[in-house]
């Protein structure tokens, strides 16, 4: 249906423009959209593999340095604390011993295992991607009989509660979820440069993540970044930890005078109801669940709200 609704206004033009048959009009923007999503997800999982293969080659370097970074930290932390009167005689927890002894190895069977388990599913990938094209091809060649069908058996209500719904979702909730990407994209723009600047290993990958904790509900940059500055400061790395804060900061300006332009008028839900829907969605749905239970919640809330349902006062 996602796939449809992109295709379905350029076959119109085309087909109007062209007065070709519907048909293989459609089939050859279904073919090109799949094509497109295709390549697109191949050439972010060649990216990702090749950033987390380089990211597993650094791991016995980054656990080195780690384990120096928190004994200098274990060291100031406990001269620090030792000098108050109340605690010069309590035993504190070493922070090293919290690190595990040893990298974790690879398990040679637990590969075959994956790979066998990756060619099994191969039919079934086949089976969906076959689903997908012609499912994709009759929702968009049918899409008026489909329509029509539904307004023919739906009940008046439920049928104005669904386009009213579809109108909200499509043009506000979509819209406030591509500003947010818009924001997600300078984020990322922002700390890939701070973090160049410092010399900082794995940049991509870290700007990466940090930026996707901005987009989170109550969470933001300052989740990441100042305990990173308070770690580097505790540890000796003072410039660090000053170019982290400025880093910051800057985010922090550059987000707060552009948002408003951006995102224009918020409509997403009450974080903390935003924060549960994600966590019960991610617990029943993994990812899809992570994004689609908020949508729902928030279709159940507009739906209150323009009066079509009544579920609580």
């Amino acid at each position: 249906m996602l796939f449809s609704a992109l295709i379905r206004r350029p076959v119109e033009y085309v087909t109007k423009k062209t007065r070709l048959p519907r048909g293989p009009i459609t089939a050859m923007f279904t073919v090109a959209i799949l094509c497109l999503g295709a390549l697109c997800l191949y050439l972010l999982s060649s990216f990702v593999f090749y950033r987390l293969k380089d990211l597993m080659d650094a791991l016995p370097r980054i656990s080195e340095m780690l384990l120096a970074d928190l004994t200098v930290m274990e060291t100031r932390l406990d001269a620090w604390l030792h000098e108050l009167p109340f605690l010069k005689d309590v035993p504190f927890i070493s922070l090293r011993s919290l690190l595990p002894s040893s990298l974790p190895r690879i398990d040679a069977m637990g590969v075959v295992s994956t790979l066998s388990s990756a060619v099994g599913s191969i039919p079934s990938i086949l089976f969906t991607t076959v689903f997908i094209f012609m499912g994709t091809f009759f929702f968009t060649v049918q899409h008026d009989e489909i329509r029509d069908f539904m307004s023919r058996n739906i009940p008046p209500k439920a049928y104005s509660a669904a386009k009213d719904l579809r109108s909200f979702l499509f043009v506000s909730v979509f819209k406030w979820a591509r500003a947010q990407l818009t924001l997600i994209c300078i984020t990322f723009c922002e700390l890939l440069a701070a973090f160049l600047v410092m010399g900082q290993p794995n940049a991509v990958i870290l700007s990466a993540g940090v930026a996707v904790v901005d987009a989170l509900p109550i969470l933001g940059v300052g989740t990441v970044l100042i305990p990173w500055a308070l770690f580097s400061f505790m540890t000796g790395g003072f410039k660090k930890a000053l170019w982290l804060i400025l880093t910051y900061f800057i985010i922090l300006c550059v987000r707060n005078s552009i948002e408003p332009r951006i995102v224009g008028k918020k409509i997403g839900l009450n974080p903390m109801i935003t924060l549960l829907s994600m966590f019960i969605g991610f617990r029943l749905g993994g990812f899809f669940g992570l994004v689609f239970i908020p949508i729902a919640v928030l279709s159940i809330l507009q739906l209150q709200e323009l009066g079509y349902i009544k579920l609580w006062n």
